[in-house]
């Protein structure tokens, strides 16, 4: 039984974590803009999520691989903070 037990441990893949702040910061310059240039707000619609895929994974194949790191997030209302993203602390995975 032990046997068995050390084998299926030993198929596991084990990876680092890491953590991230998922923000923007409040200077204008670094936050979500429309096309036009004009800062997204929230009653637009707009959520941005935090997507993780393995290093070296090819553009095409980021919709298979990538996964969702955490809920999606809305985008700051209109006003000062129009634009930014405040999300709060994110563990990921690192390779």
């Amino acid at each position: 039984m032990v046997f068995g037990l050390l084998i299926g441990l030993s198929a596991l893949q084990v990876h680092a974590q890491g953590t991230v702040n998922f923000r923007t910061t409040t200077d204008p310059d670094n936050r979500v803009l429309n096309p036009d240039g004009s800062l997204v707000t929230t009653a637009q619609g707009y959520r941005a999520e935090l997507m993780y895929a393995p290093d070296g994974t090819f553009e095409d194949q980021f919709g298979a691989m990538a996964v969702r790191i955490g809920a999606d997030a809305p985008v700051a209302p209109v006003g000062s903070l129009a634009g930014a993203i405040n999300a709060g602390t994110r563990t990921v995975p690192t390779n």
